[in-house]
This record gives C-alpha cells, sequence and structure tokens, in this order.
C-alpha cells in the first residue's frame, strides 16, 4: 500500500470514481481520518506504525494516556522545571535520579522487543 497526500487522493479516488477492489493507496483527510483507495471491497487487516503527539493536560480531571504506573514521571518533570526555576539544585537532584529509573522501566514494559535479525549472508 502507498501513502499518496490528500489532493493526489483526491485527484484519483473522489472525482466521479466509485471503484472497489484492494486497497492500494492509503492517505489522511483533512479531518485526521485514515482513508484507503480504491473503497474496499471485502474485509482487510492493515498494519503499520504511529506516532502520538503529545498529550495536552488541560482540565484538573484530564487523566494521561500513559499507564498509571508512570504518572510520576508528570511529577518529576514539574519538579525538574521548578529545581532550574528556583535554583534548587537538591529538587533538581532528586527529580532526575527519580525520573530516570522510571523512564528506563517505562521504555522497558512499553516499547516494541528488539528481536535479532536473521543472517546477513
Amino acid at each position: 500500500m502507498t501513502y499518496i497526500d490528500w489532493d493526489a487522493f483526491q485527484q484519483i479516488y473522489r472525482v466521479s470514481n466509485n471503484s472497489t477492489g484492494a486497497p492500494s493507496h492509503i492517505t489522511i483527510d483533512p479531518s485526521d481520518n485514515i482513508v484507503l483507495g480504491p473503497t474496499p471491497s471485502d474485509v482487510y487487516v492493515i498494519t503499520g506504525e504511529f506516532h502520538r503527539g503529545a498529550q495536552v493536560l488541560a482540565a484538573g480531571g484530564d487523566t494521561p494516556e500513559m499507564p498509571s504506573d508512570y504518572h510520576m514521571l508528570i511529577v518529576y518533570a514539574a519538579m525538574e522545571d521548578l529545581g532550574f526555576y528556583d535554583v534548587a539544585e537538591e529538587v533538581l537532584a532528586r527529580s532526575q535520579k527519580k525520573a530516570k529509573r522510571l523512564r528506563r522501566q517505562l521504555k522497558r514494559t512499553q516499547l516494541p522487543k528488539m528481536k535479532k535479525a536473521g543472517p546477513l549472508a
């Protein structure tokens, strides 16, 4: 499946083209929806990678999307900012030490596992 930008996708599939079949193109529409072309004629499984942007926590009741075991990382980041702002070396050191340990755990449990590649020759 090939990614094409939205304008090119519209030229191919939206101009009086009602074709169906196995999807060969993928794009993102202006509303951030994934769109396939041509329109799938059957059920297909699509796999791939994506990267999520930073989550905005604006209201007091907002809950971070990361697992709850790692919510303290947000507190440690705030402590680090405070340590730099107030020139509080003890707060800075404590926040960096605790965040480093918790960040390692987060990476170990949440990132995809490394796999050994096959032989090169």
